[in-house]
């Protein structure tokens, strides 16, 4: 009986992780060709933090970013952006360095972040706000360090410090408790 339930568990899961991959692909393909057609009309694009996080798990399948080993977004009240995540440093090309807390930071470490998205007119900046690696608050500083370093490696190189253009003409994009509004056109 209980393997009965655990397997009606496992193909509801299932049905519930391929709904979420579906809308957000839906979402991201409109969002993609409205920014070719100079007459789309300005919309709004609503994603649950379940649909979101569902279709972050299948790109990492996919396609995953060196060092990342998994990643769960937390969408939360008033802009904040949330994620927890476990990294492999070694693997990232970012652990070790020249002061005594980086040289600590070497191999699979579990992070877990919060900040604050800006973003208004076709840009952005995410302010880290708070870092836990493995459970205990490190300096944001530290983190941003870390960040920057993974981010020269990636092509192009990003600079996670600066604020950034949106693509595919998205304007703004808003941040609630389990929802995340993206707001695209001219």
């Amino acid at each position: 009986m209980k393997r009965i339930a655990w397997i009606v568990t496992a193909v509801l899961a299932l049905g519930l992780l391929a709904a979420g991959t579906n809308e957000v692909d839906r979402v991201v393909t409109e969002i993609v060709t409205d920014s070719y057609d100079t007459d789309a009309p300005p919309k709004q694009h609503r994603l649950s933090e379940d649909e979101l996080n569902a279709w972050v798990a299948l790109q990492l399948r996919e396609q995953r970013p060196p060092g990342l080993q998994e990643l769960l977004v937390k969408l939360r009240p008033d802009d904040r952006l949330g994620a927890l995540m476990t990294i492999d440093l070694d693997e990232a090309g970012v652990s070790g360095g020249s002061s005594w807390l980086m040289s600590m930071l070497t191999g699979r470490q579990d992070v877990e972040f919060e900040g604050h998205l800006q973003s208004s007119e076709g840009r952005a900046r995410y302010q880290i706000e708070r870092v836990r690696i493995n459970g205990y608050p490190v300096p944001v500083s530290l983190v941003e360090s870390l960040l920057s370093r993974w981010g020269q490696g990636m092509e192009p190189p990003i600079d996670f410090r600066e604020p950034f253009e949106l693509p595919y003409q998205i304007q703004q994009i808003r941040i609630d408790t389990g929802v995340v509004t993206i707001h695209t056109g001219s």
